[in-house]
């Protein structure tokens, strides 16, 4: 029974492509256009895929910049932990591609004002809320 199906795939195979050959020109155009067409939503789907995925290695990272400096802070028990000097020095141990905005001491007492810093990798941000208190703090996937 198998070496029936196997003949009858065998000649299908043979007889197939010597069916398209007798194809008329309008019918290889169409199977021609239809395969370009195949090949260019593989090749958007392709590029959406790369593009979702570029963004979610964005998104992971500000996230865990902003995940990186809360635990110092939670973890600097003897600062306080608004202080621009050791948050400073904490968002310089990030790596380069994650940047850092929000560090604000305009009153002068070495204490970041709003307690908020943003961090932004690619298109991405993360917001790190520090209250007053140091108690609480807390990481939200979008801009501060």
């Amino acid at each position: 029974m198998k070496s029936l199906r196997l003949l009858a795939l065998v000649g299908l195979l043979g007889i197939a492509p010597a069916t398209l050959l007798a194809c008329s020109d309008d019918t290889k155009e169409k199977v021609e256009s239809a395969a370009d067409s195949a090949s260019e939503d593989a090749q958007r789907a392709l590029d959406e895929a790369k593009d979702d995925a570029s963004s979610a290695v964005d998104s992971a990272g500000a996230r865990g910049a902003a995940e990186y400096v809360r635990g110092r802070v939670k973890a600097a028990d003897d600062q306080d932990p608004r202080s621009v000097e050791l948050l400073q020095g904490y968002v310089d141990d990030l790596p380069s591609q994650a940047k850092a905005t929000g560090l604000d001491d305009q009153d002068g007492d070495g204490l970041d004002d709003d307690g908020k810093v943003e961090f932004t990798v690619g298109d991405k941000s993360s917001c790190l809320t520090i209250p007053e208190s140091g108690n609480d703090t807390q990481v939200s996937d979008d801009a501060c």
